[in-house]
């Protein structure tokens, strides 16, 4: 009786060896795999390495998590990852195996784990990198990786490979990042944008490309050996993504109006710079109206921007999406709009409060109403 009762688990461990050999067998068939980490721009940086390694005609394939999660195949088609359940870091291995059925030369993957834990195993256990890359460190999911850039860059540092090369743009956590890295007896290297985008570049690249992503994604083709031409002419195609900044001129209500697109970008100090790239584009003098898109799964984000929204000094601030508790406390003052939950009336009810030529500010997350509303302004709008 004592037999069988461990025939059970001796059948999940004989299938854990199994399943770890086959992982195994997957990752040797793809021979260089990228690991992508950090706060912001991690599913852009890895898109543009991929564009430009198969813009040098070698077999790469990559994986990305933002809005909208997607398998890169080694073609440049792209499929969308269809989920029956919540999402789950055994996902990697399954873009493991994809790679292998492919027979990718080179796998680019985004991390899709929050939490330390989850990180270090997708790395140590899952991808085995031999070149990490990590975008910057910024204050986001303070719930799970801690309240200060220093224990985020800790955290973060959890998918730095052993012995292999990290590429950062991150410069006030390098020294962290750079410890962190040697102690893999890794080799840490920093990328100044500026060295990379120039000026002259910057200006021939699509807005929606982020200098920065480009800057990193150019210096780990540069590293792989592919000429540096070559891996731009690929990333300069890289399409505008689902959620990315734009600035959209609409007409409500007979009201003519701005959007400006920030939702995507989740923490104050990217919303930041987008705000300030906004007011160059627009005149510092524009009446900006803030719009905060809260997620309940998310709460910490509105602790985290209520400090900048107090520094933003927008004329109103509207709150739209899941109902924020102790809205008062994190934004006095501001409408609440999360009672309404389609994009058409949601976008009536802000012109009614709103003088002709306001500017809307969308920020905080990209997720439910957020990204129902920028599409619906793209229909009825225009960019400019």
């Amino acid at each position: 009786m004592e037999l069988w009762a461990l025939l059970p688990i001796g059948v999940f461990l004989l299938g854990k060896i199994i399943e770890e050999r086959l992982h195994r067998t997957s990752l040797s068939r793809t021979p260089l795999r990228i690991h992508v980490n950090g706060t912001r721009g991690k599913s852009q940086t890895t898109e543009l390495i991929v564009k430009g390694i198969q813009a040098a005609g070698i077999r790469a394939m990559g994986k990305v998590t933002g809005v909208v999660p997607l398998l890169i195949h080694v073609d440049g088609s792209k499929t969308l990852i269809k989920r029956i359940a919540p999402p789950s870091i055994r996902e990697q291995k399954w873009t493991v195996r994809q790679a292998a059925r492919e027979e990718a030369e080179i796998l680019v993957i985004e991390c899709m784990a929050i939490k330390p834990k989850l990180q270090w195993v997708s790395e140590r256990k899952m991808i085995r990198s031999q070149i990490g890359v990590i975008t910057n460190v910024r204050l986001d999911h303070t719930d799970l990786l801690g309240r200060s850039p220093s224990k985020i860059a800790r955290a973060l540092a959890n998918t730095i490979p052993k012995k292999g090369v990290l590429f950062t743009t991150e410069q006030s956590q390098y020294e962290i990042l750079s410890v962190e890295a040697k102690r893999r007896e890794t080799k840490p290297i920093y990328v100044d944008k500026e060295s990379q985008v120039d000026a002259t570049l910057e200006k021939r690249i699509p807005p929606w490309i982020h200098p920065e992503n480009l800057a990193l994604a150019l210096a780990v083709c540069e590293y792989i050996g592919i000429p540096r031409q070559v891996a731009l002419r690929g990333m300069i195609e890289l399409p505008r993504e689902v959620g990315s900044f734009e600035i959209i001129h609409f007409v409500v209500e007979g009201k003519r109006l701005i959007f400006v697109n920030a939702f995507a970008a989740n923490d104050p100090q990217s919303t930041q710079t987008l705000l300030e790239r906004a007011l160059l584009c627009l005149g510092k003098n524009m009446s900006i109206i803030g719009l905060f898109n809260h997620r309940r799964d998310r709460f910490f984000r509105a602790r985290t921007f209520a400090d900048f929204v107090q520094k933003a000094g927008f004329d109103q601030v509207f709150l739209i999406g899941d109902r924020l508790p102790r809205s008062r406390s994190f934004f006095p003052g501001a409408v609440d709009l999360s009672q309404i939950h389609q994009a058409e009336p949601l976008c009536t009810r802000i012109a009614s409060e709103l003088p002709e030529g306001s500017a809307l500010f969308g920020f905080g997350n990209i997720g439910g109403i957020g990204i129902e509303l920028s599409e619906y302004l793209k229909q009825i709008g225009e960019e400019g």
